[in-house]
């Protein structure tokens, strides 16, 4: 039994982008590298978007239709192919106003920032479309986890959004690493399932982006 796991990033699609179908194409050329395979999950590791507009996200579906084909004619049979995404910096849609990490750090120092969470995944409405139609983040926008069963073996797959609070045109020109922010109550629930035989966690960042506290969390 082979399952295959393909992991994307950084697609960092656009409103006006053609879609190359060379690039798809090639996807399965390297496929045909891998010799024969069972079942097959996608996984997008965050930046689907650019700037997180909906009509991005319309191009997004339309390559995640042409990379399914190429995997079943992989599979060689018709079959849904599960996709599992987590959002990344760009698929926040600032709408143009730029947040600065004085902003954020200000609200890790007052106190108050479990009070901006709501607001903030309000940001992520069209990235939170788009994971709805592929049964991603529909409990809980913050941590979700799903099944990759197959054939008695049970992958759980946890999805976590580690965006909240990223700067955005910080005009000092910081990047926002120690800035992130996940909250205890939602670290809390990654626990690896009785039923599960393996465990992927998926999120764009890595802990050294995280405040203090979540990263040791």
């Amino acid at each position: 039994m082979k399952n295959l796991f393909l992991i994307l990033s950084d697609i960092h699609m656009r409103e006006n982008q053609i879609i190359n179908k060379i690039y798809v194409d090639n996807i399965y050329n390297v496929l045909t590298t891998l010799g024969e395979i069972d079942n097959a999950c996608i996984i997008v590791a965050g930046d689907l978007a650019n700037t997180g507009s909906r009509n991005e996200y319309k191009k997004v579906g339309n390559l995640f239709g042409l990379i399914s084909n190429q995997i079943k004619k992989k599979l060689g049979r018709e079959v849904i192919i599960p996709y599992y995404i987590v959002p990344g910096n760009h698929d926040i849609d600032f709408k143009g106003e730029s947040r600065d990490r004085v902003n954020v750090k200000e609200l890790h120092n007052n106190g108050t920032i479990d009070n901006e969470i709501e607001s903030e995944l309000n940001k992520f409405e069209a990235f939170y479309e788009l994971a709805d139609k592929n049964r991603c983040f529909v409990q809980d926008k913050l941590f979700n986890f799903r099944c990759f069963c197959t054939n008695g073996i049970n992958t759980q797959i946890n999805l976590l959004n580690s965006e909240l609070f990223s700067t955005y045109r910080d005009k000092n020109g910081d990047d926002d690493k120690g800035v992130h922010y996940f909250p205890e109550s939602s670290i809390s629930k990654i626990k690896k399932k009785n039923w599960a035989n393996y465990t992927i966690t998926v999120m764009h960042r890595s802990p050294e982006w995280f405040s203090w506290q979540s990263s040791q969390n």
